[in-house]
């Protein structure tokens, strides 16, 4: 059995009614063996070998918060995109305004196509909501361009939008699309 490591806080947010708030937080292998201050903690530092670490003092811990609804792997998707977004969002590398109304939206979408240097480089956008942004269907995406493939992306992450040049780019048919009961092939909204 490995020592215990305490970790100290300013405070430690446990979620749990018991012990809400504490100031000390004693971990074996990863998993957490008892919450509390460094005072409550004495009977277990008494009997087992440990170490304190104050890397955190001035800190706020939220020991074993895990959000599942978090979708780590899904940044990496999505910060290549091309961001059209209802409210302002401030990246590492560039400030991204809001755009309200679906006039707005596809204006946005036109200009971030007509920017882009090669025809043949796929269009890929992400923020997208009906709420905002009005309906968009397949036949406003094939308006933007015959020939780019367009993926619009759900902010929700469970709808896509795309144009026939973005099926033709998947390599789907439309009898592809329409053996799916997920799929409106009307919309090209693929859930």
């Amino acid at each position: 059995m490995s020592e215990l490591k305490v970790f100290t806080a300013r405070a430690i947010r446990t979620m749990t009614i018991a012990c809400p708030v504490a100031t000390a937080v004693a971990v074996r292998d990863g998993m957490i063996v008892e919450v509390g201050s460094l005072e409550s903690l004495a009977p277990w530092l008494s009997v087992h070998p440990h170490e304190i670490d104050e890397r955190f003092r001035d800190a706020v811990l939220m020991p074993g918060f895990i959000d599942p609804h978090l979708h780590p792997s899904m940044a990496a998707v999505i910060l290549p995109m091309h961001f059209v977004t209802a409210m302002p969002w401030r990246l590492p590398w560039q400030s991204v305004d809001a755009v309200q109304g679906r006039e707005n939206y596809l204006r946005r979408l036109h200009e971030i196509e007509a920017g882009l240097e090669s025809p043949d480089e796929p269009m890929f956008s992400w923020g997208y909501h009906q709420i905002w942004h009005g309906e968009i269907d397949r036949a406003a995406l094939n308006a933007l361009s015959a020939t780019r493939p367009i993926v619009v992306w759900h902010r929700s992450f469970h709808e896509l939008f795309v144009n026939d040049a973005a099926i033709r780019w998947m390599k789907f048919s439309e009898s592809d699309l329409e053996d799916h009961a997920q799929v409106d092939a009307g919309k090209l909204n693929v859930c």
